[in-house]
């Protein structure tokens, strides 16, 4: 950012499908600035039993809602946009 403006959205959900752990790290903008909210982990299911990319995910979307208080998907496991 320069000049002062301020960030064009207000938060980022960023994935990280690792070799052995998927994360998602989450960022909210205080005072016109990205501030880290938390985070949530699991253990990486492209390979057997799950051979699913996505169930790593879903784990580690259900520890970060754990440690934030935030939902961020919804009963039909979508994930939840903020309002723009």
């Amino acid at each position: 950012m320069s000049n002062g403006d301020a960030p064009s959205a207000d938060t980022i959900l960023a994935v990280d499908f690792g070799t052995a752990t998927t994360r998602v790290l989450l960022f909210d903008v205080v005072a016109n600035v990205y501030r880290f909210v938390g985070y949530g982990e699991a253990p990486t299911t492209i390979d057997a039993p799950y051979h699913d990319a996505s169930e790593g995910l879903r784990h580690a979307l259900a520890e970060l809602e754990a440690v934030t208080g935030r939902v961020v998907v919804d009963d039909n496991a979508r994930l939840l946009m903020p309002a723009a």
